[in-house]
C-alpha cells in the first residue's frame, strides 16, 4: 500500500467537488503557457488568459523545479529552445557525463524485443554467482511487465511487498523510509549456496488494489525528468549498497527505446548485457545499442548475446560477430580511440529452462544451469559478466591482499608459476606414469573426449604433443574409462578398450 495513496483517500471528497466543477482538466493539444515564478498564483494570469481562448494550459515553474529539471530550464533557452516536441527519450537521445556513486559494480541486462530469455538469463546469473559465495542484489524495472518475482520460489502471493516503484514514490513523502521496511525479497538458499541474493521488484501487483496503486504511482513516475529520475535512482542504489553491501547490482531493464534503459545503461551501468534475437527485427535494435553506449559512453562494458536460437551456434554466432564488427568500424570507429573488442556469446533454445518462472518449474532444472553448469552456452555467458565485474574490481574474494602484506603483486604471481612449473606433466606422454594420482589429479578431461563413444566419429587426429598418445594411455585406466563413460551418459552401454599397439 503507497502512503501517499492513503492520504489521497481521506481528502477524496475535497478533489469531487474541483472534479465536479471541471477543474481537473486532462492534458490536449492545446498552448502550453510555462510560468517561472515562485510568487504569482496561476489564478491571476489565467483569468485574462482564458478571456481569449479557453484552448491554453498554464504551468506555474517553481525555482526549485527549474533548477532541478533540465526540461524546464530548455523551456527559457533562448540559444536552444525546446518548443515541446519532445518530452519524452531525453535520457537517451540526450547524453551528458556520468553521474558519480560509490557502488559496487552494476550490471544491466537488456533486450531490443521481449521473448529472447533476458530475465531467465539474468535470474540465471544470479543465483550461479550467488553459489561462488556473492552478494547480489538484484532490481526489477522492467516496469510495465515485471517478471524477477516469478523465479526462485518467492512467495510473493502469500507475503507480498512492495518494490522500486513504491520505494520511489514513499521516500518523496517520508525520507524516513528504509528500504528494509517491506520492500526487499531474499531468496532462498537452495538457490544460492554460501551467498546470498536480494530483490527488489517492480511493486505489489498480485491484489486489485494494490495493483492499482502501483500503476498509479507508476504514472507519477516522471522518468522523463532527467535530473529527478537519476537523483532517485540514485538514492535508491545508495541506499542498497548501505544496507545490503552487495558485491554486485543486477538490474532487469524494459525492451526497446525508452528512457529506463538510457538511465540505466548511460548513466549508471558498468556493464550492460544486450540479448538479441536471429532476425532482420532485431538490427535496429542492436546498431541502438552499440551506437547509444559505445559512442556516448565510451568507459562501459559491453557484452552481445544472440538469444534463443535453434540450432547451428557457430556460425551464427560468427555472423553476429561479423555484424557488430562491420558496424562499429563502418559507423562508429570515427568516434573512438580505440575500437572495443565486445564478448560474444550465443544462447540455444532449451525446452528445460522454458518453464523456469512458471507454475510448471522444477527447480533441479533451474539449478542444473547455475549451479551444476550443465549448459555450457550458459557457462560461457556467466564467465564473460563475472570477467566484466572482476575487471571493475580485480581483487573481488574474501582473500584480498593486505596492504601489509610484504609479497608484491608481481611476486605473488611468480609463486604462482613457480607452482605450475613444478606440477605440469612432461611434454610427451610416452614419458609419463599414468598411474591413480596423475590420472586424478593431472589429467584435464575435456568435452570433446565423450566424442570417443560416438559412432559417427571414428577417429582421432591431432599433431605432435596435442595429447593423442596421453588419451590413449588413459583409457587403459580402468577408473578413468568409467568416469568418461558417465560424463558422456553411456553407462548403459557396454564398451571395451583393446590395447593393439605396443607404444
Amino acid at each position: 500500500m503507497v502512503k501517499v495513496f492513503e492520504n489521497i483517500r481521506k481528502i477524496s471528497y475535497i478533489l469531487e467537488q474541483f472534479k465536479n466543477q471541471k477543474k481537473i482538466l486532462k492534458l490536449n493539444m492545446s498552448i502550453d503557457i510555462y510560468v517561472l515564478s515562485d510568487t504569482i498564483e496561476i489564478s491571476y494570469i489565467e483569468k485574462e488568459l482564458k478571456e481569449i481562448t479557453e484552448n491554453i494550459e498554464i504551468e506555474i515553474i517553481s525555482q526549485d523545479d527549474f533548477e532541478h529539471d533540465n526540461y524546464y530550464k530548455s523551456l527559457f533557452d533562448d540559444k536552444n529552445p525546446d518548443l515541446g516536441l519532445r518530452r519524452s527519450l531525453s535520457n537517451v537521445i540526450d547524453y551528458d557525463n556520468d553521474i558519480e556513486i560509490k557502488s559496487c559494480p552494476i550490471v544491466s541486462f537488456y533486450s531490443y524485443k521481449g521473448g529472447v530469455g533476458r530475465t531467465t538469463a539474468l535470474a540465471s546469473f544470479a543465483s550461479h554467482y550467488a553459489n561462488k559465495g556473492k552478494k547480489v542484489f538484484v532490481i526489477d524495472c522492467d516496469f510495465e511487465a515485471p517478471g524477477l518475482i516469478n523465479f526462485f520460489d518467492i512467495s510473493n502471493e502469500e507475503n507480498p511487498k512492495n518494490g522500486i516503484v513504491e520505494y520511489i514514490k514513499d521516500k518523496e513523502a517520508d525520507k524516513n523510509i528504509s528500504i528494509r521496511d517491506n520492500y526487499v525479497y531474499e531468496v532462498s538458499r537452495r538457490y544460492t549456496g554460501e551467498g546470498q541474493i536480494c530483490i527488489l521488484s517492480a511493486g505489489n501487483i498480485f491484489e486489485e488494489e494494490d495493483r492499482n496503486d502501483y500503476l498509479e504511482a507508476l504514472g507519477r513516475l516522471d522518468i522523463h525528468s532527467t535530473s529527478t529520475i537519476v537523483d532517485q535512482f540514485k538514492d535508491v542504489i545508495t541506499d542498497i549498497n548501505k544496507e545490503y553491501l552487495p558485491d554486485v547490482i543486477l538490474i532487469d531493464s524494459r525492451t526497446g527505446f525508452n528512457d529506463i534503459f538510457g538511465i540505466l545503461a548511460n548513466k549508471l551501468s558498468d556493464v550492460v548485457v544486450g540479448f538479441f534475437g536471429n532476425n532482420t527485427q532485431n538490427k535496429p535494435g542492436l546498431y541502438f545499442f552499440l551506437n547509444t553506449l559505445l559512442r556516448k559512453k565510451k568507459n562501459i562494458n559491453l557484452i552481445g548475446v544472440l538469444s534463443l536460437i535453434s540450432g547451428g551456434p557457430s556460425k551464427r554466432e560468427e555472423s553476429f560477430r561479423s555484424l557488430i564488427n562491420d558496424h562499429i568500424q563502418n559507423y562508429i570507429s570515427d568516434d573512438l580511440g580505440n575500437l572495443p573488442v565486445i564478448p560474444i556469446c550465443s544462447l540455444l533454445r532449451n525446452s528445460m529452462l522454458e518453464d523456469i518462472g512458471t507454475e510448471f518449474e522444477e527447480p533441479e532444472n533451474f539449478l542444473n544451469v547455475t549451479k551444476n553448469n550443465m549448459l555450457p552456452d550458459y557457462v560461457k555467458l556467466f564467465n564473460n559478466i563475472i570477467n566484466s565485474i572482476e575487471s571493475l574490481n580485480p581483487i573481488t574474494n574474501n582473500n584480498q591482499i593486505s596492504k601489509d602484506d610484504k609479497k608484491t603483486l608481481l611476486e605473488l604471481k611468480s609463486t604462482i608459476i613457480e607452482k605450475l612449473e613444478k606440477n605440469y606433466p612432461q611434454i610427451y606422454a610416452e614419458d609419463i606414469e599414468f598411474n591413480d594420482e596423475f590420472i586424478n589429479s593431472k589429467f584435464f578431461i575435456r568435452k570433446c573426449m565423450e566424442d570417443i563413444f560416438n559412432e559417427d566419429k571414428f577417429i582421432l587426429l591431432g599433431g605432435k604433443g596435442t595429447g593423442k598418445t596421453a588419451f590413449y594411455k588413459a583409457l587403459n585406466d580402468k577408473n578413468f574409462f568409467t568416469k568418461l563413460k558417465s560424463k558422456a551418459q553411456k553407462e548403459h552401454l557396454r564398451y571395451d578398450v583393446i590395447k593393439i599397439i605396443n607404444l
